[in-house]
């Protein structure tokens, strides 16, 4: 592994830590910048794979109509679905295509090559919506009426699983194009959450038995259990829905990101010594290159902010969330397309 110094190492570095922020927010991603160290220095090429996921039948939307006026795809939109998978070891592969292991957090990264930008969109995991149902073959089979989350439960626990989530979360969204994916297992949570010393948050909600030890209105410096907790607490915490785990988890971001920095600062080696502790428990299908890509966008662009679909929260079988189709359209335009003419 080649080795880089002075200006270019620290610039290398706080790539690394770009990435990691992100992935204590999904739980998700954070592997990526172990290949940095193999990458050139050349600047991103601003031109989106062509690996895009096709959905079975129902194609990319070239052009639409909404609220009166016509739009046309962009042509310079590159997204990235990145996965936290409720999967308390390393992912394995489970030899069938149905496994118990749920996408718990859900983010797609856009990247906007012409104007030099990227924004995150949060999608709820509990979000009902069409999925893939696969059959005992492992091919696709049927749509089907679930949480979004349960995507992830159809296919292998590994690629299979991550390419059948792309899919329902492109059907949700117009059918857009999703050139690539990310994901990684739970135990991410703790391991980065102690590369810092432990994150410092304020407690603002009851977690009850969750985790007596997290007491609202207090200030805790939290431990690896405590993190996970924190982060993934929803059944009998504040309202139960994940409407207020992903405040919580937005919360947990900004304090990592905080002290990420600080540990940078006085820790040369801190991105290379956490990438070695959470390399394991990535699946992608981007290649080194792919992957050193979408960290050199993270870091030359303009990050636009995280949105967030709005909607309403329901208590059926299980919690359920159902997006405002108007908010929903209006966040796909907003990502992906342009008025014509």
């Amino acid at each position: 592994m080649s080795r880089v110094r002075g200006a270019d190492r620290q610039r290398w570095f706080r790539r690394g830590v770009i990435i990691f922020i992100i992935v204590c927010a999904i739980v998700a991603m954070a592997s990526l910048a172990a290949y940095f160290a193999e990458r050139n220095q050349d600047k991103p090429s601003g031109e989106p794979s062509k690996n895009s996921y096709a959905v079975p039948d129902n194609n990319v939307k070239e052009t639409l109509s909404f609220g009166g006026k016509d739009y046309k795809l962009k042509n310079d939109i590159e997204a990235v679905l990145i996965m936290g998978v409720d999967e308390n070891e390393i992912q394995q592969n489970s030899n069938n295509y149905v496994n118990g292991n749920q996408a718990d957090f859900l983010l797609l990264l856009v990247f906007d090559h012409k104007a030099k930008t990227y924004t995150s969109l949060a999608i709820n995991r509990d979000t009902i919506t069409e999925v893939p149902v696969l059959g005992l073959d492992g091919e696709f089979a049927y749509w089907s009426n679930k949480q979004i989350a349960l995507s992830h439960a159809y296919g292998n626990g590994m690629e299979k699983s991550c390419e059948n989530t792309v899919l329902a979360v492109s059907k949700m969204l117009q059918s857009v194009p999703i050139e690539h994916y990310a994901s990684l297992s739970m135990p991410v949570i703790g391991v980065a959450n102690d590369a810092v010393g432990g994150v410092t948050v304020e407690i603002s909600d009851d977690f009850g038995s969750e985790d007596t030890t997290l007491i609202k209105g207090t200030t805790v410096t939290l431990n690896a259990q405590q993190a996970e907790h924190f982060v993934r607490g929803r059944a009998g915490v504040a309202d139960q829905t994940n409407i207020n785990r992903m405040s919580r988890q937005k919360t947990f971001i900004a304090a990592w990101k905080k002290q990420a920095l600080d540990k940078l600062n006085s820790d040369s080696n801190f991105v290379l010594t956490l990438i070695g502790l959470v390399s394991d428990y990535m699946v992608s299908d981007m290649t080194i290159d792919e992957l050193s890509d979408v960290a050199n966008y993270m870091a030359e662009y303009t990050d636009q902010g995280t949105l967030d679909i709005k909607g309403e929260s329901r208590v059926g079988e299980f919690m359920e969330f159902y997006p405002d189709e108007n908010a929903l359209m209006q966040t796909v335009v907003e990502l992906f397309y342009e008025p014509q003419g």
